[in-house]
């Protein structure tokens, strides 16, 4: 869920340490968008070609498209959700595509098959299981805390070398605070645009302390501080428990010809730099043709250090490529209040600025690359927000083109 309160106060404690003159560079940036492609070239992005490459090809598709398809006018806002929880729309949400969960299942009586789960489900830091699952379906049932709960069939190793001889994967992995249903939909909504991959959707448990409803800012902030930081060592379990899971299963042995790359949005790239060390340790072999780093919520030194040699030591022939936007609100949240005790000396993201070409390790100088996002569009439910943007076409683009 993209827990839009927590984004209004949080605003409001940032208000004065940087988002005004973040905004004000915004501002600034978008009186530009309408210039030439050329203009745009030289005298905004002309130091990321790769930025150029996606700015023009969604120039260029934006362009026709106001051309061929008549203006409608925006969707109304739904109505605030009564306390109670609101039923399950008809027909019912189904999600056909392969998932990898290291969410715990639960079995249902009289059939081995079918499994249910929900993001409401905690995480336990011990557990080292995971399983793929396809045909989610919403069950129309619901958790105590209303989200839904799914449907799902398992599915064995066997099938899952038959899906991965026949496709090229771009596994996905979410961030902080994300909820399966909320995902699932987004993703399956961006299946339409892609031409080569398919998205497998890598689901962990994010759900676990309850701060929304506090009554004072301070046990709210407090709540959240909790909150996040139980939610990194979930990722740092979930890293090593996505490493022995593949390991456990001869992924690597079963499918050496599979065609993968990998995409980590926010607080997933903290899950992928796990993953990568504890495939370091394991010398477990598994190769992604491209890994894409997007709004991440990790240290901006991570490839000035060996967990960054071991993120790049999972390509086959491709680069780690890595997006970012200073005024990505979320990540000055994270960087100024969450990973740092004092808001005036925040730690910076590794999606805000990207990193820093200086300071790289040796070993990575060749196979990484930043790509500036500054000012591009973003979903209209996260203008203020800035940060996911990971499914925008512009990026569907470039995972497709790499």
């Amino acid at each position: 869920m993209t827990r839009p309160f927590v984004l209004r106060l949080l605003l409001i404690f940032c208000a004065l340490l940087s988002v005004q003159k973040v905004s004000s560079q915004h501002s600034s940036r978008n009186a530009n968008l309408l210039r030439s492609n050329d203009n745009v070239a030289s005298t905004w992005l002309s130091e990321e070609e790769e930025s150029e490459l996606i700015w023009r090809k969604w120039r260029r598709k934006k362009n026709h498209a106001s051309q061929t398809t008549p203006k409608t006018a925006p969707p109304t806002s739904p109505p605030t959700s009564p306390p109670t929880c609101a039923p399950s729309t008809t027909p019912l949400f189904e999600f056909n595509g392969l998932v990898l969960t290291t969410i715990d299942i639960r079995s249902i009586e009289g059939n081995s098959n079918k499994v249910h789960f929900s993001g409401s489900i905690k995480a336990d830091l011990d557990d080292e299981t995971g399983v793929f699952v396809r045909n989610v379906v919403d069950t129309g049932l619901k958790e105590d805390n209303c989200t839904p709960i799914f449907e799902a069939d398992l599915v064995d190793q066997d099938e899952v070398s038959r899906f991965f001889k026949e496709t090229k994967i771009l596994f996905s992995i979410h961030g902080y605070g994300r909820e399966p249903d909320s995902d699932m939909k987004k993703i399956k909504t961006a299946l339409k645009h892609f031409k080569h991959y398919k998205i497998v959707p890598i689901f962990w448990p994010t759900y676990d302390i309850d701060y929304e409803n506090e009554a004072t800012l301070k046990s709210y902030n407090n709540k959240l501080h909790n909150s996040y930081d139980h939610d990194l060592n979930v990722a740092k379990a979930v890293g090593k428990t996505l490493a022995i899971f593949f390991q456990n299963n001869n992924f690597v042995e079963r499918n050496p010809d599979a065609h993968m790359s990998l995409l980590a949005h926010s607080l997933g790239n903290r899950v992928l730099q796990y993953f990568a060390v504890e495939v370091h340790a394991l010398q477990l072999g598994i190769k992604f043709h491209n890994i894409f780093m997007v709004a991440a919520d990790i240290d901006e030194h991570i490839f000035d250090t060996s967990d960054g040699v071991h993120i790049v030591d999972l390509l086959s022939d491709g680069k780690v490529y890595v997006t970012h936007r200073k005024d990505d609100l979320a990540l000055v949240i994270s960087a100024r209040k969450l990973n740092s005790d004092d808001p005036l000396q925040p730690n910076h993201r590794l999606g805000q600025f990207g990193f820093k070409w200086g300071k790289l390790h040796p070993d990575v100088k060749s196979k990484v690359k930043n790509i500036n996002l500054l000012g591009f569009p973003v979903p209209e439910y996260d203008v203020v927000g800035r940060h996911n943007y990971n499914l925008m076409d512009y990026l569907i683009w470039l995972y497709d083109s790499k």
